[in-house]
């Protein structure tokens, strides 16, 4: 991919985080009228102690930043952790993430999840490959074969909304896990075919496919319903390994009914053992 296609990436995204503050959030008094929401560039260039034109250029994708500057501007944005970390890695100034992952090593960690439920993606969150747990614990109709992205079937299949009690939230959380990998490699056309799919099939979220904020790893619960009336909990964590381009989205039973729900529905230790045999 092109230097300037991953800077226009990072001036898309100082954009957005530029929209979702005022001058009151910087302790700055605000003047004049203001066409559009949020704070103008040259707030941000004073605050952050950089010149106007060259930070129009940076939003314009222009320019390159140091990571002083870049640090200085994930501080006047208000940026969380993750976001700054995005910003940097954007900026050039994190370890990339290779296109090919390190499958073999990601596929004995999936393995070994063997009482959760677990898939391997890759950065466009298609599924490359998902362990015994998944296939036991969820009904047929959501089997996640290699290929089938899961954001998409997320978001598109009735089965999914069927089982997922919250399931705006759950696509919510998972896109912006999406949007922190596929904004790394801007020229992927399947991610932006997946971005293209989601837009059309849901524009009852716009909202969340035009966000450009990120989260890089990290836990959310989700609730799911288990056919007959009860409720299931899981904690979904994204794994992310240095140097792979590749995640695991494993999927921990959240309370002791949920745990005991899926030990009733997996093969046993010994049982797996035997069919390895």
């Amino acid at each position: 991919m092109s230097a300037m296609t991953i800077r226009r990436e990072l001036g898309a995204f100082l954009r957005a985080a530029r929209a979702q503050l005022t001058p009151a959030d910087l302790g700055l008094d605000a003047y004049g009228s203001r066409r559009v929401r949020g704070l103008r560039r040259e707030e941000v260039a004073a605050v952050s102690g950089v010149g106007l034109s060259w930070y129009t250029w940076l939003e314009q994708g222009r320019v390159n930043a140091s990571r002083q500057v870049l640090d200085a501007l994930a501080s006047t944005l208000r940026l969380g952790e993750q976001q700054h970390r995005h910003v940097l890695a954007l900026g050039g100034f994190q370890p990339g993430v290779g296109e090919s992952a390190d499958s073999a090593r990601l596929s004995a960690l999936l393995d070994e999840w063997s009482r959760s439920p677990a898939l391997l993606l890759d950065h466009r969150f298609d599924v490359h490959a998902v362990n015994e747990v998944y296939d036991a614990v969820w009904p047929p109709d959501l089997e996640a074969g290699k290929g089938t992205n899961l954001l998409l079937a997320m978001a598109t299949e009735s089965g999914w909304r069927d089982v997922l009690v919250d399931e705006r939230n759950v696509l919510y959380e998972l896109f912006l896990r999406f949007r922190a990998q596929a904004d790394l490699h801007p020229t992927d056309p399947r991610a932006h075919e997946v971005l293209r799919t989601l837009r059309n099939s849901r524009p009852d979220l716009a909202r969340y496919w035009e966000c450009r904020d990120v989260r890089d790893s990290g836990t959310w619960p989700v609730v799911a319903t288990d056919g007959s009336g009860g409720r299931l909990r899981f904690d979904f964590t994204l794994l992310r390994t240095e140097g792979t381009s590749g995640s695991l989205l494993v999927q921990v039973p959240g309370d002791d009914e949920t745990r005991e729900w899926v030990r009733e529905r997996t093969p046993s230790d010994e049982a797996r053992s035997a069919r390895r045999l």
